[in-house]
């Protein structure tokens, strides 16, 4: 059962993935309910971002590899710490659009993930999993404060209805 609206942009981009990455129909229907998935690759849509569509290809597929085989290569590391976006950065690459909606969409997916590795904390201080709250580099209170107000500041309806804030900080980044 769809909890989310498939728009048709969505819907579309769920066929493309999942038929280049040879996806089960179990997998698509996942694909579907993915707020993630379908931030990531709506954002370049609703910022009306040149060559929409290849980017948010492009930036699925990232997010993809980085889900699954590939995931030893995209895992955080120090030097991922300077910067809160590091990691986000494959996937921050769009030509022309609203940077207002933009930066909207992408403090949200930061959001997600800091507070994932909050969420893993104790998990990944068991396993040995390097977790940049766990080592001290970041500050989770601070970060987490800072893209709130910075989302805040720049609301925008089409995304807040694919993700909330509440949803950025309760969600999975990949489930």
């Amino acid at each position: 059962m769809k909890t989310i609206t498939i728009t048709k942009t969505w819907g579309t981009l769920c066929e493309k993935m999942s038929e280049n990455f040879a996806f089960t129909e179990e997998q698509e229907e996942a694909l579907l309910e993915n707020k993630t998935a379908r931030l990531i690759g709506e954002l370049p849509f609703i910022a009306n971002c040149e060559e929409a569509e290849r980017t948010a290809l492009t930036h699925l597929a990232v997010y993809f590899l980085a889900a699954g085989s590939g995931r030893f290569v995209f895992d955080h590391c120090p030097d991922d710490d300077d910067n809160i976006f590091n990691r986000l950065r494959l996937i921050m690459s769009f030509k022309g659009g609203n940077e207002s909606i933009i930066t909207h969409g992408m403090n949200k997916l930061a959001l997600q993930m800091l507070c994932g590795y909050n969420r893993d904390r104790e998990k990944d201080m068991l396993s040995g999993e390097y977790n940049p709250l766990n080592s001290g580099a970041w500050d989770f209170e601070s970060i987490k404060e800072q893209l709130v107000e910075n989302i805040l500041e720049n609301p925008c309806a089409e995304i807040e209805e694919i993700m909330s804030v509440q949803n950025a900080m309760t969600d999975w980044w990949i489930r």
